[in-house]
């Protein structure tokens, strides 16, 4: 089934709701996500369209999660993907989240930490447990951009 969802390219669209009542949908989806999140031109917009056809699982959530430990570049796709279960599922963000987030965002350039921040924006209790966080990680300016970029894209 992943290889159906390559396949399709920009017309992911029409296949969607053929597969969505799979029994291993969200199984496909994230060997889909590792489709492309290799590839050199990231596809944002379809990737985007494949979380929203997800159930929003433990599973989907577990699998988006652990792109945000890779680098810099996978991190901030990942963060778009995090924006899209947040925009569609708003409720399902794991409880171990922020936990999860806090090293990242410490080490997040300017431009992975204003991903953070819009992605994490719909949960305002989520914005402010990593802003609480990352409190005394703020002595250099470079660690202030980051901050000040995560709070600006949060909405705060």
């Amino acid at each position: 089934m992943s290889d159906a969802l390559v396949k399709a390219k920009d017309r992911i669209e029409d296949l969607l709701p053929l597969i969505e009542r799979s029994e291993v949908l969200d199984e496909a989806i994230t060997l889909y996500l590792d489709h492309c999140m290799a590839q050199a031109d990231w596809t944002s917009d379809i990737a985007r369209r494949a979380i929203a056809a997800s159930s929003a699982s433990e599973e989907i959530w577990d699998h988006v999660l652990a792109f945000m430990n890779e680098d810099q570049s996978s991190a901030t796709r990942a963060a778009d993907l995090v924006g899209a279960l947040m925009e569609k599922f708003p409720n399902t963000l794991p409880g171990d989240a922020v936990g999860l987030l806090t090293p990242v965002l410490r080490d997040a350039g300017p431009e992975l930490a204003e991903a953070l921040g819009h992605a994490l924006r719909p949960s305002r209790k989520s914005v402010n447990k990593l802003r609480r966080a990352m409190s005394g990680f703020s002595s250099t300016p470079a660690q202030r951009a980051r901050n000040a970029a995560f709070k600006e894209d949060a909405g705060l």
